[in-house]
């Protein structure tokens, strides 16, 4: 039987990388049921209550992300305690650069059709994103559209990243996810002979 390895050391991200990590998981995972619930009222004051909030909440990702790749690419990224192999390696690169394309794409498809509807992007109700672009049936429809497949899109590489933070944690039981949790420090040894 397969036990947990003893717990070490190892490499993590930058804490303000962690805490954005964490902050984004949240907020995507709040946004998107939020967006989904809308789909399913029909329009009226409780819709775009809940729109207000969804809006808001990508629009705060959208912010997040671009904030989390210029922090990610002047840090870096922390070494992997155990190599991975190519394939491993390769899936998960695919996997980050997916979703970070989907956290830019899904607010801003979302913007796009606010926008062609002439409708307000809100943030909070402390303001609204300006209108970049005039009402416009033909982007409503189609960022409509690409903000749906996003959405779709977005759960399924969500899927299939807790998948391999299971798979990670305990199948393999290696430390790759120890590189997105708080550091492991170990308690001071006060034992006397």
């Amino acid at each position: 039987m397969k036990v947990f390895p003893p717990p070490r050391a190892a490499a993590v991200y930058h804490p303000g990388l962690r805490l954005l990590h964490w902050l984004m998981a949240a907020l995507i995972f709040v946004g998107l049921p939020l967006g989904v619930w809308a789909s399913l009222v029909p329009r009226g004051s409780e819709r775009s209550e809940i729109l207000f909030f969804h809006k808001s909440i990508g629009m705060t990702v959208l912010c997040l992300v671009a904030l989390r790749i210029v922090w990610r690419l002047v840090s870096g990224a922390p070494a992997y305690a155990e190599p991975l192999g190519r394939l491993t390696h390769a899936a998960a690169r695919s996997a980050h650069v997916g979703l970070y394309a989907l956290m830019i794409a899904m607010p801003v498809s979302g913007y796009l059709s606010s926008n062609g509807a002439g409708t307000v992007v809100p943030w909070f109700g402390l303001f609204t994103f300006p209108h970049l672009l005039p009402k416009n049936d033909t982007l409503r429809i189609a960022a409509g559209q690409a903000h749906y497949v996003f959405a779709w899109t977005i759960a399924f590489v969500l899927a299939a990243h807790l998948g391999a933070v299971v798979w990670h944690a305990a199948i393999k039981r290696d430390s790759v996810l120890t590189r997105m949790w708080p550091r492991y420090r170990p308690a001071p040894s006060n034992a006397k002979s």
